[in-house]
């Protein structure tokens, strides 16, 4: 499990080789995964398959902070 922490514009691309788990704890932010993007909404969790690079995106005019954490135990291909 990771916090991560973003001034506004910025942005953080990455991959886990299991599954994963994103949620918004504070701020704005998007998400863009398989070309598709998507707004974060505070305590909601999204889900990403193992391999799937994903960018998280602030949007907002401060900080925003997100949880990621992987799935221990569910690796495999790619998938949506």
């Amino acid at each position: 499990m990771a916090n991560i922490t973003l001034k506004a514009g910025e942005s953080f691309e990455h991959a886990h080789t299991e599954r994963s788990r994103t949620t918004l704890i504070a701020g704005d932010a998007e998400v863009i995964v398989f070309g598709k993007r998507i707004r974060l909404a505070i305590g909601e969790d999204q889900f990403f398959p193992a391999g799937a690079s994903h960018k998280i995106i602030n949007t907002g005019t401060t900080n925003c902070t997100v949880d990621c954490c992987n799935e221990i135990g569910t690796e495999g291909p790619p998938g949506r």
